[in-house]
């Protein structure tokens, strides 16, 4: 498999930023997911107001979606029972 050159992931990145700090008002919206989120593989995650947490396999994978400290404040998206398919933490 062929690897993107750095300047293709960067003109993407600046565009994705772009779309979402100024896309909003005149009607565009992004979404953004990943599967794994020990590994780090979006920096731009902090430019995405809404966050959505399905069920997820480990307690240290809440904070690390929604936000440091919401598991504390009752997000368990760990705690999801999985024969309810749809259910999720949103944060806004």
């Amino acid at each position: 498999m062929d690897q993107v050159p750095d300047r293709d992931v960067r003109r993407s990145e600046i565009a994705i930023a772009t779309l979402t700090s100024q896309g909003r008002p005149v009607g565009f919206s992004v979404l953004a997911a990943l599967q794994d989120p020990h590994k780090e593989v979006m920096d731009l995650r902090n430019l995405f107001p809404a966050k959505i947490a399905p069920r997820l396999d480990e307690a240290s994978q809440v904070d690390m979606v929604l936000g440091e400290g919401v598991r504390v404040r009752g997000a368990e998206a760990h705690l999801i029972d999985p024969t309810l398919p749809g259910v999720a933490y949103v944060r806004w």
